[in-house]
């Protein structure tokens, strides 16, 4: 008698399925004890009896077809370790050490049959390495990393042909680790961090190449919680996570904050800083920590938010103090300088304040787009005649400019702001000024100027001139569409002639010393001057107007002057 077919293959399944099962069973239990009881030994043996494995207990996962290891220890031996210490040798010795550490995705039969060792992920929580050894000095320092690996060489190039491994990370490293990357001690302010090295790939070809050793797509190291005090000693610098890559040749932080480290007031300036997000590529970015002086490919400061406080030995905001706006004291103490090629600043706002205590600016922007060409920050780059912000060109566009003027009466404002080194030109619309109706305007009434503009457009401006002497000179001013409304008030007359006559120039004098320009155009212009006695208004004068001047000057000589009307040569 026949089993129908079905039933047999039914059978058949079940028995091979039980002894697959089995052998699993098998494989899982005799593989772990194996392992637990020989690999210890095979590591003594293939180090030569350098090195000694220990660990508390491995468990094999076919889940994610991988094991852990807990409590691991791979040190030199104590005989080792004593003959270094007694010998006067520059040999060095390395003690490895960790929680646990979890292979998973290991591909068996690659490993079993072909040699081939690729795992699709190590995690090593904790790692901590130490050296043993007398340490080089600093001056013959190269790449410490790369001695580690030779140590390791005969345990790979005579077990596998090749090494895959798709990411490992080590996890909350310790400072001694990541210390082998150079002098890296500014990184021991950070917390949990993390190494990773993503596609990783090594042969009997690379591996004994003391200049390449592996490939792979990215070496980073990630920080969380990086917090570092400056070198003024009054600001510190934070951020929730920074990443360092070698691949990329980047440096990306997020959610950074430089702020005064208190709100005691300082004769010094103080700086609050916001940056979502900011990315520093370099080409020398392996010399991070090794070079004072450093040199940056791009920087990218995406949505910054900025403050700036005048130190409290001056409370006026004048161009000569915007001027001295010093950036070394920051990073003195950790760079003789650092150079960048193209700084870029997306969508940052400012507020500057005139003294420690305010809280309303007297200056503010939005919507920044800066981009500065050859940035270089030094000791001496800021008194550099041929630099204007330490960069040798500049590019720049605002929104929503507001400034409270010299006699604190008048506020400027400007729709948009656009300015370029390379063109020499500078084009302002949406302007207005006009008076700020505070308690202190009211009982004093003075003269004062209301004024709104189309546009404005300054061409062949000397920026650089502008920026070191305060004097402002222009090819030409071109003024479209401007509606001015002059208020004299009688009452201001009974008061003290102040030293300077010309009230346009007392508006201006705290932010430059001097305005020329060959030619100055307004067209569709329109006036009106009006005379009150307090309240009460005495006269108007109302009309249209062009006006064409050449040789204008406005500053400290003509001011005084009273033989040139509009201060210029000629009408």
């Amino acid at each position: 008698m026949h089993l129908p077919r079905p039933k047999t293959y039914k059978i058949v399944a079940i028995i091979l399925l039980s002894l697959i099962l089995l052998a699993f069973g098998w494989l899982y239990f005799k593989a772990e004890t194996y392992l637990n009881e020989n690999l210890s030994g095979y590591i003594s043996k293939k180090s030569k009896g350098a090195y000694v494995l220990t660990y508390d207990n491995l468990s094999i996962s076919f889940v994610n077809w991988g094991f852990e290891i807990d409590h691991v220890a791979f040190h030199p031996t104590d005989s080792i370790v004593k003959s270094i210490s007694d010998s006067i040798t520059q040999k060095q010795l390395y003690s490895f050490t960790s929680p646990k550490i979890r292979f998973n995705h290991l591909r068996l039969l690659k490993l079993l049959f072909r040699q081939q060792l690729e795992i699709g992920e190590i995690l090593i929580s904790q790692p901590g390495l130490k050296i043993h050894g007398k340490q080089t000095n600093a001056a013959d320092k190269k790449d410490n990393i790369l001695s580690v690996m030779p140590e390791l060489r005969q345990l790979v190039t005579t077990s596998f042909k090749y090494i895959k491994i798709h990411k490992i990370e080590l996890v909350n490293a310790s400072f001694d680790f990541y210390n082998l990357i150079d002098d890296t001690h500014k990184l021991s302010n950070g917390e949990n961090i993390t190494i990773g090295i993503l596609n990783f790939y090594t042969d009997s070809l690379l591996l004994p190449n003391p200049e390449r050793l592996f490939n792979a797509d990215d070496i980073y190291l990630k920080m969380f919680n990086y917090q570092n005090k400056l070198g003024d000693s009054l600001h510190i610098l934070s951020a929730k996570t920074v990443t360092y890559s070698l691949k990329k040749s980047q440096i990306e932080a997020e959610n950074i904050e430089l702020k005064p480290i208190s709100q005691v007031i300082s004769e010094q300036s103080k700086f609050q800083i916001l940056i979502p997000k900011t990315i520093i590529k370099s080409s020398h970015i392996h010399e991070f920590y090794k070079n004072k002086l450093f040199p940056i490919d791009s920087v990218v400061l995406t949505g910054a938010k900025i403050k700036y406080w005048h130190g409290e030995k001056n409370t006026k905001t004048t161009l000569n103090e915007i001027a001295d706006f010093d950036l070394y004291p920051l990073i003195k103490n950790e760079f003789t300088g650092v150079s960048i090629t193209n700084f870029k600043l997306v969508n940052a706002q400012l507020l500057l304040y005139r003294n420690q205590t305010d809280t309303a600016s007297q200056q503010g922007l939005k919507n920044i787009h800066l981009n500065l060409e050859d940035f270089l920050l030094d000791s001496i780059s800021s008194q550099d005649t041929s630099r204007i912000f330490y960069s040798k060109n500049i590019g720049f566009s605002a929104s929503d400019y507001e400034l409270t003027l010299g006699d604190n009466i008048h506020r400027f404002k400007a729709g948009q702001l656009n300015l370029s080194t390379k063109r020499k030109v500078v084009f302002i619309q949406k302007i207005q000024l006009f008076p700020l109706l505070t308690k202190a305007s009211k009982v004093n009434l003075t003269n004062t100027i209301n004024v709104k503009c189309d546009s404005v457009r300054l061409d062949c401006f000397d920026f650089k001139k502008a920026w070191h002497f305060q004097r402002f000179y222009f090819q030409s001013i071109n003024a479209f569409n401007p509606e001015v409304q002059v208020t004299q008030n009688e009452i201001s007359k009974e008061q003290k002639e102040t030293e300077n006559s010309s009230f346009i120039y007392t508006l201006i004098s705290n932010y430059l010393n001097g305005i020329y320009s060959r030619q100055v155009s307004i067209r569709k212009g329109k006036f009106k001057l009006l005379n009150k006695t307090g309240v009460l208004q005495k006269g108007l004068i109302e009309t249209s107007f062009k006006l064409f001047l050449s040789g204008f000057a406005l500053d400290e000589n003509s001011a005084k002057s009273s033989d040139k009307l509009f201060f210029a040569n000629q009408i």
